[in-house]
């Protein structure tokens, strides 16, 4: 006995092609039951063939899903139940804990203004995500790493993220042998909060001055990166300012400091003389930043060990942000998660 089946198939000189398959039913005879052939080229009940399907699937981890839907002429469904079962597929087979040394930890707002915040781990050799979490509460993230055994937690050795108390006290709740690291990036975030509120300052202090208005961005940029225009800003500004003159030097030291490959020794001997020179100036923001400094001293110097940063980490979170983006929006985090791991994983 035989039926018929029509299966789609890859697009031919810009025309689509469906195959005509004509199909055997055969009869067993010990359990009376019958059964259809099957074909290596197309999966039982589906009307397209293997590689098609492939081809859908990839197609749909470079734009969005309708897009894919309205270019091959598929209803949405169908392309959206193409992505799901083969990025299941992928993600379930693919192992990448075994080689994970050092984690990175950021948070990625998945509403803005919501905070809602996900929890993105990254491993920083290799640049790809290692799992997307709906949270990034200490007690959460503890449980999620003690159910990868006590093996693979011996395994870490450094833990690189921000000043968020629950990834800073990570390694010494479920991490024997690792470090924590604060990320560079995110430290001197603070020293440039300290610059900007000092150039806010001046602003309302010298209200005639124009060149304070037009001074943000040529203060945080590094100096041979500096246009003409804003050396000669920067000139007048710095005439005008002492102190702002001063602590735009101190950032420029600071970041040669963290520049210079050196121990973890020597790197806190300069430090500690950066820091006795900028405690004399008498700015609200520098202080401030100092206290900082203080408070995360020791995990900051760890940077100098193995030199990691959170820099792989920030990239991805923007890959992660133009998914949702494109995706405008997704109402159901495990979807988020199958695409952001089929996509960065």
């Amino acid at each position: 006995m035989y039926s018929r089946r029509t299966v789609r198939d890859m697009a031919l000189l810009g025309r689509k092609v469906s195959l005509h398959v004509q199909t055997r039913q055969f009869h067993c005879s010990d359990c009376s039951r019958y059964f259809s052939e099957r074909f290596d080229f197309v999966e039982p009940s589906k009307t397209m063939t293997t590689r098609y399907e492939q081809y859908i699937y990839f197609s749909t981890l470079d734009i969005c899903i309708s897009q894919v839907s309205i270019k091959e002429d598929i209803c949405w469904p169908t392309v959206y139940e193409i992505h799901r079962r083969y990025s299941k597929k992928q993600v379930q087979s693919r192992d990448v804990w075994s080689s994970v040394r050092y984690l990175g930890i950021d948070e990625i707002s998945i509403r803005k203004g919501t905070k809602n915040y996900a929890c993105c781990l990254v491993d920083l050799e290799r640049g790809i995500v290692l799992d997307f979490l709906p949270s990034r509460l200490k007690g959460d993230l503890v449980s999620y790493f003690e159910q990868k055994g006590a093996v693979f937690c011996a395994q870490i050795e450094v833990v690189s993220s921000d000043m968020w108390d629950g990834y800073t006290t990570l390694a010494d709740a479920v991490f024997p042998n690792a470090i924590t690291v604060i990320d560079r990036y995110h430290f001197f975030v603070h020293f440039n909060k300290a610059l900007h509120t000092s150039r806010s300052q001046l602003r309302k202090e010298f209200p005639d001055e124009e060149v304070f208005k037009h001074l943000r961005w040529a203060l945080l940029k590094n100096p041979e990166n500096l246009s003409l225009e804003e050396q000669l800003l920067l000139q007048k500004a710095f005439a005008i300012s002492e102190e702002l003159s001063q602590m735009y030097q101190l950032r420029k030291d600071l970041k040669q400091i963290f520049d210079t490959d050196q121990s973890i020794a020597e790197a806190r001997v300069v430090l500690d003389q950066w820091e006795e020179k900028a405690s004399k100036m008498a700015n609200k923001p520098m202080q401030k930043f100092l206290t900082i400094l203080a408070n995360w001293k020791d995990k900051i110097v760890n940077f100098f060990q193995d030199r990691l940063s959170n820099g792989v980490v920030e990239g991805l979170n923007n890959a992660i942000r133009g998914i949702i983006r494109r995706s405008f929006g997704f109402h159901n985090f495990d979807n988020l998660r199958l695409r952001v791991l089929s996509e960065l994983g």
